[in-house]
């Protein structure tokens, strides 16, 4: 408290003394005699020497004054006001020496010269740095200070043109008048626009970085350009537009995409879409803080990059499923060789061969012929076994012969015990994607055989429905599924085929174990 109390005196003090030394080295000469004439507010001859003479001094304490007050306020500022408090030291640097050569080697244009510097870098402190906030005032300055040189030149020009033609005095300033008052609302929109896009980017006006952002997001074709050209592009865009340091994509997946160098301390944005986190946007300024057209702008471009993500994860779950129905289709079919080469073939190649020696026994020795035929006929009805025990992997057979509701009361008579009752609901399905029936089948016979190996269950109960989708509820007055319970083979396979048909499954709370599966009956 007592360091901030002193500061705060020492601010007093040192603005108190730049009032008195502003007005004094402002006044000093209207009071001293002119040059070029009698001066009626002239002091006496000896006073205007003190006074010529003090000017210097008081000059310089000035300059001290404010150069200590810029290094005091550049110590005590944080990196970017430094960045910015550092242009205006150097031009008041730059000013001072040159100056100080103009009075040594008496040269007025150095002088004139030297008086440039600071303004010079007080502008890029303000436009660049964005040095107190000043840039809405040197861009209010800009743009009607460039209007009213344009007016001014148009209303002068106009007039020298048309004076001979009508009239100096009355007609071209008519004219003229009339010409600008037409062209002041277009300039003005021109020049704010310019001074806009000069200061702040396209950061002012964010419809223009939103709209070339949705129209470079459609012209995606490929999900490899959106990732490779597309995003890149966009990001690289949204930088310049609104001249950021750096910005960056990061998906819930890990993916990333930048542009720009990174900083530290990014703005984060979270993403969402339809609810769901997508990813995460993140904005480093390229200086200070965010102003409200670039936050707007900002905001505008995090709507569009959630939706994006959002195809960009999409488009990662659409190959990864296809990688493993590829990997899942292939391994099916090894499978399926392996067994009708090792099983069926090999039978079938014993029976031909055991069918070419029964032939040339029958002339000779029919007896061992037809004995030969005996076994042949045995090793036939195994491999028409195998044939069968391979189709009934494919699809189960009882579907086939007995349909969706006569294999669900199959199902249930053959899991039902003396201790275990399976009660079998099965309401009108009417006709049932194949798909779907034999994703209804399975997940019933797993959650069956779930309830029947790990619940202790006395009563299982299957329910099927249709009411506008599938719906094959289980039910069982188990020991239920525990709260922190991992999910096991079983479940985690019937997860697996509701995923494979599009449906969802859903747990209810309550004594024992409800699980409801929901298959579409529509390909969505």
């Amino acid at each position: 408290m007592a360091s901030g109390a002193r500061r705060q005196r020492r601010r007093r003090h040192g603005r108190t003394l730049s009032w008195a030394i502003t007005p004094y080295d402002r006044l000093d000469g209207p009071v001293l005699d002119a040059t070029i004439g009698p001066n009626p507010v002239a002091v006496p001859v000896a006073t205007s020497r003190l006074v010529d003479l003090a000017s210097g001094p008081v000059l310089l304490a000035g300059v001290a004054l404010a150069v200590a007050s810029l290094v005091l306020r550049w110590r005590r500022a944080d990196p970017d006001r430094r960045r910015a408090l550092a242009w205006v030291l150097y031009g008041v640097g730059v000013s001072v020496v040159w100056t100080g050569l103009a009075i040594l080697l008496d040269a007025t244009a150095l002088s004139a010269v030297s008086m440039a510097a600071l303004p010079v870098c007080f502008l890029v402190a303000v436009t660049r740095h964005r040095l107190w906030d000043l840039q809405i005032v040197v861009r209010r300055s800009l743009v009607y200070g460039g209007l009213t040189a344009i007016v001014a030149a148009a209303y002068a020009g106009i007039v020298g043109l048309l004076g001979g033609a009508v009239g100096a005095s009355t007609g071209a300033p008519i004219v003229a008048t009339a010409v600008v008052a037409m062209l002041v609302l277009p300039l003005h929109h021109v020049l704010r626009r310019t001074v806009n896009r000069v200061i702040h980017g396209q950061a002012e006006d964010p419809l223009v970085t939103t709209t070339a952002l949705g129209r470079r997001l459609g012209s995606a074709v490929t999900p490899d350009q959106l990732t490779t050209v597309v995003l890149p592009e966009i990001l690289d865009g949204v930088v310049r537009a609104l001249r950021l340091r750096h910005l960056s994509l990061v998906m819930t997946d890990g993916a990333t995409f930048s542009s720009g160098v990174a900083g530290a301390d990014p703005l984060e944005l979270p993403l969402r879409h339809a609810g769901r986190p997508v990813g995460t946007l993140r904005v480093v300024p390229a200086r200070g803080g965010l102003t409200r057209a670039e936050r707007r702008a900002v905001d505008d471009v995090a709507a569009h990059a959630a939706v994006a993500a959002h195809g960009v994860l999409l488009m990662g779950e659409l190959q990864r499923e296809r990688e493993r129905v590829v990997v899942a289709r292939e391994e099916e079919r090894r499978r399926l060789r392996r067994e009708l080469h090792d099983g069926v073939g090999t039978a079938l190649a014993a029976a031909r061969l055991q069918a070419e020696s029964a032939r040339d026994l029958m002339t000779e020795h029919p007896r061992e012929g037809l004995a030969l035929l005996d076994r042949l006929t045995v090793a036939l009805r195994d491999a028409v076994h195998d044939v069968r025990a391979v189709t009934r992997k494919l699809r189960p057979a009882t579907l086939d012969e007995l349909g969706l509701a006569g294999a669900l009361r199959e199902l249930g008579a053959r899991s039902a015990s003396a201790g275990r009752a399976v009660e079998v609901d099965v309401g009108e399905l009417g006709e049932v994607p194949a798909a779907v029936e034999v994703a209804a089948y399975l997940v019933a016979a797993e959650l069956v055989t779930n309830a029947c190996r790990h619940s202790g269950a006395s009563r299982i109960a299957v329910s099927v429905r249709r009411d506008g989708e599938l719906r094959v509820r289980v039910t069982d007055d188990g020991c239920g599924i525990g709260p922190g319970a991992e999910p096991g083979v079983g479940l985690a396979s019937v997860r697996r085929r509701v995923d494979e048909v599009g449906g969802r499954m859903v747990h209810h709370d309550g004594p024992g174990t409800t699980l409801e599966v929901r298959l579409p009956l529509e390909s969505r």
